[in-house]
């Protein structure tokens, strides 16, 4: 599946919106690290940023940041990452999972 069927997909499966941003951090003027930090407290973020993914967004100097609603239309899920592809492919996981699908 090419990358334009899986933000269609991915947008399919939303209750709402689906936003993509790429290099959020930068609207405010903060590094990488300090942007989730930022928003950690601000919204229902996921989790599982590991080490080895922020120093991917840190080497490619790209934040790529998801807001979908897997659930319901009032409750957002933010999701980052350091490449679009791998953004919306967890993306979709995450969706899937939400939804009791395996």
């Amino acid at each position: 599946m090419n990358l334009d069927e899986k933000i269609k997909l991915l947008a399919g499966k939303s209750k709402s919106s689906v936003t993509i941003s790429i290099n959020p951090n930068k609207n405010c003027d903060e590094t990488i690290t300090d942007y989730i930090n930022t928003i950690s407290g601000m919204c229902i973020i996921d989790n599982d940023i590991t080490d080895d993914v922020k120093q991917k967004m840190n080497e490619n100097d790209t934040l790529v940041e998801i807001e979908i609603y897997p659930i319901d239309k009032e409750h957002s899920f933010t999701l980052l990452s350091y490449s679009i592809e791998n953004a919306i492919d967890r993306a979709l996981d995450y969706t899937n999972k939400a939804n009791g699908i395996k």
